[in-house]
Order: C-alpha cells, then sequence, then structure tokens
C-alpha cells in the first residue's frame, strides 16, 4: 500500500502550486506575484524566460518548476519562472520524453 501522507505535515515547498493555492490561498498569491515581479522590467513588461517574448499580460505566461518537481525541484523562487505557453508546452514535452528514456 501506498503511505499516506497528511498534507500538513508536508513542507510547502514540497506542494505544487495547486496545492498550495488550495492550502494557503494568500502564500500562492505572494508567491505568484513574486515569480512574476522576478521576471518583469522598468517598463512592466513581463519576459518568458526561455523564447525571450514579452507582454504586460499575465495571462499570456505560466509559471514553471525550473529543476522539475519530478526530479526533486521545490516549490520555492529560486525555482520558479514564468514561460510563454509554446516554451512551457515544449519544455515539458521534453521533460517527459527525458524521463521516459531513462
Amino acid at each position: 500500500d501506498p503511505p499516506v501522507v497528511i498534507i500538513d505535515e508536508v513542507p510547502l515547498e514540497k506542494l505544487s502550486l495547486f496545492q498550495i493555492r488550495d492550502r494557503d490561498p494568500a502564500m500562492y498569491r505572494n508567491l505568484k506575484a513574486a515569480v512574476f515581479k522576478k521576471h518583469t522590467d522598468a517598463a512592466g513588461f513581463i519576459t518568458c524566460a526561455a523564447t525571450g517574448r514579452k507582454s504586460h499580460m499575465w495571462r499570456d505566461f505560466q509559471i514553471d518548476h525550473i529543476i522539475p518537481m519530478a526530479e526533486g525541484g521545490l516549490t520555492k523562487l529560486n525555482n520558479l519562472q514564468v514561460l510563454c505557453h509554446p516554451a512551457h508546452i515544449e519544455k515539458s514535452r521534453r521533460e517527459t520524453i527525458a524521463r521516459h528514456r531513462r
């Protein structure tokens, strides 16, 4: 049988963004804002970490774990970046292929 994990005993950085959102909405909002701030220039443009595409709109981006959680990456500011949708899809595709080759 798989172990029973009691979510309150799991450190927040080991949870996904969605799990953090459900457990602590204020922390989720603060972390999300910090990630976007990290990738926003003085003119208010958000820049995709992979392609350099720029936009003023948060909705044009997704938050990505630089080191995937499946490889031990944590949900911490220094391991999160913004990627435009096409870049996020491509990065996820490459990570999936790499995992299946192992």
